[in-house]
């Protein structure tokens, strides 16, 4: 069983309470170690991924929504200690957040299924229901 690090927990002040709780389950369910590098931006953050080609969303759910929350997060896989951007390490991470949100009764998006543009990191509160 795995747990967030500070810097993860601090990164997802300001999401979501119900993808925060979603994201707190996971932790514990996840065969694979992860954390959360990316929670709320800032609009000139947002801006500056997509000068970068990091993002291709001005209206990013990153951004603070009408609910007062950011409605997305980042996720990184942890393998023997070191981060890694491997595929393969994030489907089970989605598993565990699958799981931890047919628990809670949460509906999400996962960016590692998205069929145009694979963003194996990315973690949403389903727009359909937010």
């Amino acid at each position: 069983m795995f747990e967030f690090s500070t810097k993860s927990l601090k990164n997802l002040d300001g999401v979501h309470p119900d993808l925060k709780r979603v994201a707190l389950r996971a932790i514990k369910i996840s065969s694979i170690d992860f954390g959360i590098t990316d929670g709320v931006r800032t609009q000139s953050k947002q801006l500056e991924l997509m000068a970068e080609g990091k993002s291709f969303r001005e209206d990013s759910n990153h951004l603070i929504q009408d609910s007062g929350y950011g409605h997305a997060i980042d996720v990184v896989a942890w393998f023997n200690g070191k981060i890694t951007w491997q595929n393969k390490y994030y489907g089970p991470i989605v598993q565990a957040f699958a799981s931890a949100a047919s628990e809670e009764g949460t509906q999400l998006a996962f960016g590692h299924l998205w069929p145009n543009f694979q963003d194996s990191v990315h973690i949403e509160l389903d727009e359909k229901y937010y």
